[in-house]
C-alpha cells in the first residue's frame, strides 16, 4: 500500500499534488493507512482500482512513446529534469 511505502521512501517535492490528492482518501506519508477504516465509497474505489489500471494500462501502452528501431521508451512525458 503507498502508506507503509511512503514511509520509507518519502515523496519527492514534485509528487506534493499527488500527496495532497492522497490526503483526502486518507493516505498520508509516515501513516499507516487501514483501508477497513476507510469510507465504503474509498474502499470500493480503492479495490477497483487494479483492474481499471490494467485495462488502461492496456489501452495506452500501444501509443504512450514513439517507437524507433524497434524500440519504445517514453521520454517525452515522464520523469523529473533537473
Amino acid at each position: 500500500m503507498p502508506a507503509e511505502l511512503l514511509k520509507k521512501n518519502p515523496p519527492h517535492i514534485t509528487d506534493q499534488p499527488m500527496i495532497a490528492q492522497l490526503k483526502k482518501i486518507g493516505i498520508e506519508p509516515g501513516k499507516s493507512f487501514d483501508i477497513t477504516k476507510a469510507d465504503p465509497v474509498v474502499r470500493k474505489a480503492l479495490e477497483d482500482a487494479p483492474a481499471a489500471a490494467q485495462q488502461l494500462m492496456e489501452w495506452k501502452v500501444p501509443t504512450i512513446a514513439r517507437v524507433v528501431n524497434y524500440w519504445s521508451m517514453n521520454t517525452d512525458t515522464m520523469g523529473v529534469v533537473w
